[in-house]
C-alpha cells in the first residue's frame, strides 16, 4: 500500500463524516458527531477497498491474469491472519497458515485443481502466498530483477541485520555485499576444516560420556553450540565458544557465549514480531519495537570487531610479508572474513552488520540441518536400522580416528543423500518473501500488483507428491541415489533449501562440509540413536526465521 493510500485511509472517513454532518437539517449534537464518525470508518473503508479491487481486476485482466482468491477473515481488518501467524510463532507449526487459507478460500482459481496461491489482506495490506515451486522459481530466477526484499522484513530486522547481505536487494547494496563475502566461500577456504574437526571431536567425546552415564541429550542445543563455535572461529578468527559452557573442557575466555547465544535467538524473535506488527505508516514514521537482546548482541559483536581491528593493526606487517604461494582468492589463506572486512574500507558499523548477517546463516541453518537429520534417523521406521548401518559402513571405510579431508567427505554418497533428504523434508529456511517492484504475472497465472509482498513456502513444495511421488512425506535417502533422482534433475527448482538463482546461498558448501564433519564423528562413535519420549512427544517444528524443533530434541545414543 502506498503512502497516498495510507493517508486516504485516515482522511477518507473524516471527509465522509464532514459530508454527512453537513446534510443534517439541525445543528448536530456531540452524540450525532460521534455516531457519524464511527459509522464513517467502515463505510469509507468498504468504498476504498471496492475501488481498489476494481482497479486490480482491470490491471490483471489487461495482462491476461487473475487475482488470487482472497482469504476471508472472521475478524475485521484481516486480523485473523495476523493472529494465526503470531500463534504459529508462539505454539504452531509451519503449515498452520496454509491450512487456515485452504479452509477460508470461498472460490479457488481452478475448481478442478487444489489451490496453491492465496491472497490475504491485513490492515489494508495485501500479501500473496504461494506453494507453487514454479512461482518460487520466478521470484528467484526468471523474474529476479522485479522482486526484492520486503520493506516489512527490512524494517523488522534493521536493528539486527542493518543493511547487510541478507537485508539488501538488487536495488540496494546486495551485489556489493555479495562480492565482498564471496571470496571467503571458495573451495580453498572451505577445505580448511580445522575448526570443524576440532569441535566435532569435542562434541563426540561429550556425547560418548553422556551415553556411558545413561543420559539423554538435547541434540538441537548441542548442534547450535557447535555451529556457533565453528562459525565464529572459522569466519571471524575469534571463537565464541558456546560448547565450553556445556562441556567445560577449556578455560573460559572472551564474551559469555551462553548469554550471546540466547540473546541472538531472542533478537531474531523480536525481529519477526517487528516485521509482523509494523504497519507501513509506522515504518514511515520510524517506529520500532526495541529490545534488550538485540542491543546485547550488537555490543558483543562490536567488541569482537574492535579486538580484531587492534590485532590486525599489530600484524599488518606480517600479513604483507606473507609468501605469494599462500595467496587465495580474496586475500591470504590465513585471512578470515572479519579481517578482510576490516581491510576493505568498511565502517565498523557495516562490519558488524555483515558479521551478524553471515553468523545468522552460519549458525542457525546448519544446526537446523543437523537436528532434522538426527531426528529422522532416530524415529521409528522400517528403514531405521538399515540407514544407520549404511552410514556406518560408509564412514568406517575412511579409517578410524583419522582427520578427514573435504575430498573424502565428497565421496560419502549415502551421507550426502541423508543430508539432502533432511533438507527436503525440513528446509532450514522453510519460507521466504519477495517484494514486487512493478506489476507482474506469476507462472500460476496470478497477478501481482506493484508493492505487494509475495511469500512462498519451500517446505510445502518440497513435499509435493506431484514432483516427489506418493511417498513424498516419507524420509527415504535412496531417492537421491536410485532412478528417482531423475525427478529432481529434471526439475531442479523443486529442491531449493539453499535458495536459487542470483541469491543462491554462498555458504552452501561450507554448511554441507560442517554438517558432514559432525555427522561423521557421531556415526563413527555410536551404533544408533533413539528419540527420548520420557517427557512426551518430540519433533514438533517451530517456524521461526529458521526451522527448529519446539522445546528441543532429546535423544539417546547407543553404543
Amino acid at each position: 500500500m502506498s503512502r497516498v493510500a495510507l493517508l486516504l485511509s485516515f482522511v477518507g472517513p473524516l471527509l465522509l463524516s464532514k459530508f454527512l454532518l453537513e446534510s443534517f437539517e439541525r445543528n448536530p449534537s456531540f452524540l450525532d458527531r460521534l455516531v457519524v464518525f464511527c459509522l464513517s470508518w467502515p463505510i469509507a473503508r468498504e468504498i476504498r477497498l471496492r475501488l481498489e479491487q476494481r482497479d486490480l481486476r482491470a490491471r490483471a485482466s489487461s495482462r491476461g491474469a487473475l487475482l488470487a482468491p482472497l482469504v476471508s477473515s472472521p475478524l475485521p481488518f484481516g486480523l485473523s491472519v495476523l493472529l494465526t501467524r503470531l500463534r504459529m510463532i508462539h505454539s504452531g507449526s509451519p503449515g498452520d497458515v496454509i491450512h487456515l487459507f485452504n479452509s477460508r478460500v470461498p472460490k479457488p482459481i481452478h475448481p478442478d485443481q487444489p489451490t496453491k496461491v492465496f491472497r490475504s489482506r491485513v490492515m489494508g495490506i495485501e500479501t500473496i502466498w504461494t506453494i507453487d515451486h514454479d512461482d518460487a522459481k520466478y521470484f528467484l530466477s526468471t523474474g529476479f530483477p522485479n522482486f526484492g526484499k520486503s520493506p516489512l522484513f527490512k524494517a523488522g530486522f534493521r536493528r539486527l541485520l542493518g543493511d547487510g547481505v541478507f537485508a539488501s536487494d538488487q536495488r540496494g547494496l546486495w551485489a556489493w555485499h555479495r562480492s565482498l563475502t564471496r571470496p571467503h566461500f571458495v573451495r580453498e577456504r572451505i577445505a580448511d576444516v580445522v575448526a570443524m574437526e576440532e569441535h566435532s571431536h569435542r562434541v563426540a567425546t561429550w556425547l560418548s560420556t553422556q551415553t556411558d552415564l545413561g543420559k539423554s541429550v538435547d541434540i538441537q542445543d548441542i548442534f547450535a553450540r557447535y555451529t556457533l563455535t565453528v562459525g565464529t572461529q572459522h569466519l571471524f578468527g575469534r571463537c565464541v565458544d558456546s560448547l565450553n559452557d556445556l562441556i567445560h573442557d577449556r578455560i573460559q575466555t572472551g564474551p559469555n557465549a551462553a548469554d550471546f547465544a540466547q540473546n541472538f535467538v531472542a533478537a531474531q524473535h523480536w525481529a519477526i514480531i517487528n516485521s509482523l506488527l509494523l504497519h507501513p505508516l509506522l515504518i514511515s514514521l520510524g517506529f520500532r519495537i526495541r529490545d534488550r537482546a538485540t542491543e546485547e548482541v550488537r555490543q558483543v559483536v562490536d567488541t569482537l570487531v574492535q579486538d580484531a581491528s587492534l590485532s590486525l593493526a599489530s600484524q599488518i606487517k606480517k600479513t604483507n610479508e606473507s609468501d605469494s604461494s599462500d595467496q587465495v582468492e580474496g586475500g591470504t589463506a590465513s585471512e578470515n572474513l572479519l579481517d578482510h572486512l576490516l581491510t576493505s574500507g568498511c565502517s565498523k558499523e557495516l562490519v558488524r552488520q555483515e558479521c551478524l548477517n553471515i553468523l545468522l546463516a552460519a549458525r542457525d541453518t546448519t544446526a537446523s540441518l543437523l537436528s532434522s537429520c538426527i531426528y529422522e534417523l532416530a524415529r521409528d521406521s522400517p528403514r531405521k536400522t538399515a540407514m544407520w548401518r549404511k552410514l556406518k559402513d560408509e564412514v568406517e571405510r575412511l579409517g578410524s580416528g583419522i582427520d578427514v579431508t573435504l575430498d573424502q567427505v565428497r565421496e560419502l554418497k549415502y551421507l550426502r543423500a541423508v543430508l539432502n533428504e533432511s533438507l527436503r523434508l525440513h528446509p532450514p529456511v522453510w519460507a521466504n518473501t519477495r517484494h514486487a517492484f512493478e506489476d507482474d504475472v506469476l507462472p500460476s497465472g496470478v497477478f501481482v500488483p506493484a508493492g505487494t509482498d509475495c511469500r512462498f513456502f519451500i517446505r510445502e513444495f518440497q513435499r509435493n507428491p506431484e514432483v516427489w511421488g506418493k511417498d513424498a512425506e516419507e524420509f527415504d535417502p535412496d531417492r537421491w541415489i536410485d532412478s528417482r533422482k531423475a525427478l529432481q534433475v529434471k526439475d531442479p527448482f523443486s529442491f531449493q533449501p539453499f535458495s536459487a538463482g542470483p541469491r543462491i546461498c554462498l555458504g552452501q558448501q561450507f554448511a554441507l562440509a560442517e554438517a558432514s564433519m559432525m555427522m561423521i564423528r557421531v556415526i563413527e562413535g555410536f551404533e544408533g540413536v533413539d528419540l527420548d519420549l520420557s517427557d512426551g512427544p518430540v519433533g514438533a517444528e517451530a517456524p521461526a526465521v529458521v526451522l527448529s524443533f519446539r522445546g528441543g530434541l532429546k535423544v539417546r545414543f547407543k553404543k
